[in-house]
């Protein structure tokens, strides 16, 4: 290990200490190493402060300005404690931080290639919540910055280049699927992309001579990393050679786009220029995307230049995959779970996600880039073939393996150090979003199949509310390097690592509550209710199925969870609903098992608040923001619990009734009757520029209400019909913060479809 390596681990550990026990060790301020004395005084002309004793964090979400307000939210503080994933993880003291802190870095090795990286990840888990001198950054992102800048300083003095790298393609990678398989595919597809980019990055890391603290921020899926100026060449080559690879490897679906900027010390604390940095690496980044493979068909005497511009597959009678619609040339593998002859890659991708469900570890150990023979039997290699091509072996395993040199990753697991590290091996931890309720992922017959009513499988798409260029250059206040990476790592830390026990505790909840409102239905598996998260990124996208019924639970879950991840820095068990600056859409659709997910996907893309067509118009887009899209209505999240409880309570009036009865279920049908009959009068009231208030909704409701009632001889029923109908016909003020009328169409359907057996 470098003598600067070895003093910078003892300048974190100085920094934490300092911080915890206020002043006790103090070391790390004096004179340590010229390049790490040269990034500590960069970085002191940042405005700083200093914490008081036993003051916490505060959240990096309390610098983002919401929509529409110049001035950012309250301050809100994170709670001292290791960085945890889990519920019920309670607050430590300054001096329980520290302890448990020096017990783990005492297992760490004195010397090896993989003691800083080990070192690092222990001590992101204890400085995670850490405050330092500048607020809403942690000692542990102080430190990064420190080491990023040391890493630079060590092999130039004079300056930096911010890289910016974006992987190109992955939209129409991900939809290159057909009908049959494209569940399990889709799932591996998207998990083989995560593992490529960071095959790329780790290249790149590698052949620059840089460390992890270089990465900067994960913007979007745009990584920046911070590197030492005067390598421009360097970077043109490798550039040229990954997208060689890539051509090689995946024909011309994927690409990725490199550019980078010179920056100064001023660039990287001064929020406005960094931002203004930023900026510019999108440009560049948006124009090597409108032109990729640009470097190699410059080239004419390049080897690829002939299969950048030759035709591509063989065509005539051979054998297509079913998933992917791609050649296959030699060797078929027939899918066990139905009969479909799919490619080499594709079998792979789907046993990548059954993998990745019972994994534990991640291994990723160094070997020398190779490429896959064509002659072995496809020209599309497996996953862990086309890794290869970067100089890295990936691997799943649910136990830890015994390996030389490389890293090992425990996946959404913090207790990741073994009693006795290999000094040359990297030990880390590693979010990843992979619940499936099995062994594998369940089917979409399956899916439709544990859902409670209609028997409809339900797919839902969720996203943040704002670009990530938008966040991050105009909402972010103060939006220097280490502001920007604290955002980016606060936000994979939801999207990767929280969503898993969410699900899990939204169907735990589910499952225990349907019996209470079905009370015919059986005791429910909570494995039937759990859903799987096909697709989850940094960017706030995600794809997840299940069945239907617990999708609006779960999307409702989410965006509250997020809500208060982002005003306090951690989720209780029992999360409620508050303000956030940055807001969450989701966009639910029904299908029959029969449906292909890839076909369901473009329906609820169209018919939600992420359709293209609808960001074209902004005052109906911004409408539908911060809000659920579900039985083709969009409701605002601030009326979506009392949506859901009307909904409940419907069922349970025709369900379970009183002790004199239930109530019947044509009153469902009036109430959808009325909903629809409010709906035309709401078009041609809306055509006219006026609002709706009377029609022929209203006398339809009361004289249906007035003859069900005629009907019944329960008198509690004949008052509970006539209340609602009351409260459906009161226009004058809203209803527990909703007019009940204007979103009447989705709790009445989606209480006939929980009470449909098919």
């Amino acid at each position: 290990m470098r003598e600067f390596l070895r003093l910078l681990i003892n300048c974190a550990k100085g920094m934490l200490e300092d911080q915890l026990r206020q002043g006790k060790f103090s070391d790390w301020y004096q004179p340590l190493y010229h390049s790490i004395d040269a990034s500590i005084n960069l970085l002191s002309g940042m405005s700083s402060y200093i914490p008081k004793s036993g003051e916490k964090l505060v959240s990096i979400f309390t610098c983002v300005k919401p929509k529409g307000k110049n001035a950012p939210a309250e301050k809100r503080y994170v709670p001292l404690k290791e960085l945890s994933i889990d519920f019920g993880h309670h607050e430590r003291t300054p001096n329980e931080l520290w302890e448990s802190f020096l017990l783990e870095c005492e297992r760490i090795p004195q010397t090896g290639d993989g003691v800083f990286e080990t070192f690092l990840a222990v001590f992101k888990k204890h400085a995670w919540n850490v405050p330092s001198q500048y607020e809403t950054i942690s000692v542990y992102e102080l430190f990064k910055a420190i080491a990023a800048i040391t890493h630079c300083f060590e092999q130039n003095p004079d300056g930096f280049l911010i890289i910016s790298i974006e992987l190109g393609g992955i939209s129409s990678f991900l939809r290159t699927m057909t009908s049959k398989g494209a569940l399990k595919d889709f799932r591996g597809r998207s998990f083989y992309l995560q593992l490529l980019i960071d095959a790329i990055v780790r290249c790149m890391l590698r052949d620059l001579g840089l460390s992890s603290t270089s990465v900067i921020t994960n913007i979007g899926g745009r990584f920046h990393l911070l590197a030492p100026a005067g390598i421009e060449g360097k970077l043109r080559e490798i550039r040229t050679t990954l997208n060689r690879n890539l051509l090689k490897l995946h024909s011309l679906e994927l690409f990725v786009a490199i550019d980078w900027v010179a920056a100064d010390g001023q660039d990287l604390i001064n929020g406005e220029r960094f931002v203004e940095k930023l900026k510019v690496l999108k440009t560049g980044i948006s124009a090597q995307k409108r032109a990729k493979f640009s470097d190699i068909s410059l080239l004419s005497d390049d080897a690829y230049y002939e299969s950048l511009f030759s035709p591509f597959g063989s065509g005539g009678k051979e054998e297509c995959c079913a998933v992917c619609d791609a050649d296959i040339k030699k060797e078929q593998v027939i899918n066990g779970d139905s009969p479909l002859t799919i490619c080499t890659q594709c079998h792979s991708f789907q046993q990548l996600a059954s993998e990745l469900r019972q994994a534990s570890y991640i291994i990723v150990e160094p070997v020398f880039p190779e490429f896959q023979d064509e002659s072995a039997g496809t020209d599309k290699p497996r996953w862990h073939d086309a890794l290869k091509a970067f100089g890295y072996s990936y691997q799943l395993s649910l136990n830890p393996v015994n390996i030389e040199q490389g890293a090992i990753y425990k996946i959404n697991d913090l207790n990741f150090l073994p009693e006795r590290p290999h000094p040359n091996v990297a030990y880390d931890f590693r979010f990843f979003s992979n619940v499936t309720p099995h062994s594998s992922l369940k089917s979409l017959h399956l899916m439709a199949e544990t859902a409670t009513g209609v028997k409809r499988y339900g797919l839902m798409i969720m996203a943040i509310d704002i670009s990530y260029d938008e966040l991050f250059f105009y909402r972010l206040q103060g939006g220097n390097m280490l502001r920007a990476s604290v955002l980016s790592a606060a936000l994979e830390l939801f999207f990767s690592g929280w969503l898993n026990p969410i699900v899990h505790k939204v169907a735990k909840n589910w499952a225990m509550s349907i019996p209470e409102l079905l009370p015919k239905k059986e005791r429910i598996q909570v494995a039937d209710k759990l859903t799987d998260i096909i697709f989850s990124d940094v960017n706030g996208s995600l794809l997840i199925a299940g069945p239907w019924d617990v999708l609006p639970l779960l999307a409702q879950q989410i965006r509250n969870d997020f809500a208060l991840y982002a005003k306090n820095g951690k989720i209780d068990d029992e999360s409620e609903t508050v303000f956030s600056p940055i807001t969450m859409s989701a966009g639910i659709a029904l299908f029959h098992a029969k449906e292909p997910v890839y076909h369901a996907q473009e329906i609820v893309q169209k018919a939600s608040p992420f359709s293209p067509s609808l960001a074209k118009k902004a005052d109906l887009a911004q409408e539908w923001k911060d809000a659920i899209h579900f039985f083709d209505t969009t409701v605002p999240w601030e009326r979506f619990e009392s949506v859901k409880q009307f909904t409940f309570r419907l069922v349970r009036l025709i369900e379970r009734g009183t002790m004199e009865g239930t109530a019947p279920r044509n009153f469902l049908w009036l109430l959808s009757s009325v909903a629809n009959l409010y709906a035309q009068d709401l078009s041609v009231s809306q055509q006219r520029g006026a609002n709706p208030i009377y029609g022929e909704w209203m006398w339809r409701l009361t004289y249906g209400v007035n003859q069900l009632g005629q009907r019944l001889k329960s008198q509690a029923l004949k008052e509970e019909l006539l209340h609602i109908s009351n409260e459906i016909l009161n226009l004058e003020s809203s209803h527990k913060n909703w007019r009940m009328i204007e979103y009447l169409r989705l709790p009445v359907r989606w209480a006939e479809y929980l009470m449909r057996s098919r």
